[in-house]
């Protein structure tokens, strides 16, 4: 008989950055603080092994957003060998990289990062959202285009359910 296992929880997530301390700066005003500095690190040739590569090589942190009992980590490379190429195609016609963050007050942390320099795409608040469940949605993106969504959904909803806000109705 085999062993038993289960999956308990996403671990962390890897973006692949064209600069670094340019994107500590950026998620670090989104609310991540470091908690594992790999910035002067040498990879072992296990790490190439691991990915299916012919050489890994890269510098990166470790972020984190600690909300309690929820953690989501960010791991954040520069690769070095073999370096991320440069898009072809503008930042608009690419399919998304996207990060969501379930965000509590979306309006207000639009209005905070703002202030800090960062550019929105977008901010919706509006019935037509409501009625998927989602109280406030934000994006904007990161330093390499990446999307980052904040996320609100209604009040006692963990996602987007619209069977159920019909239920109720």
């Amino acid at each position: 008989m085999p062993e038993q296992w289960s999956i308990r929880c996403l671990s962390h997530f890897t973006l692949a950055v064209r600069n670094l301390e340019r994107s500590i700066e950026f998620y670090t005003k989104v609310g991540f603080q470091m908690i594992h500095d790999r910035r002067n690190a040498i990879w072992p040739d296990m790490v190439a092994e691991n990915f299916g590569m012919r050489v890994a090589s890269g510098r990166g942190v470790l972020m984190a957003i600690d909300a309690g009992d929820l953690h989501t980590r960010l791991d954040l490379i520069q690769w070095l060998d073999p370096t991320l190429p440069e898009p072809t195609t503008p930042v608009e016609e690419r399919v998304p990289t996207l990060i969501a963050l379930l965000t509590e007050n979306v309006v207000a942390a639009y209005h905070d990062l703002q202030s800090k320099g960062i550019e929105f795409i977008v901010l919706r608040d509006d019935e037509q959202h409501h009625t998927l469940g989602i109280k406030a949605v934000s994006l904007c993106r990161d330093p390499d285009g990446n999307l980052l969504e904040f996320i609100e959904y209604m009040p006692g909803l963990r996602n987007s359910q619209p069977q159920q806000l019909k239920q109720r109705a």
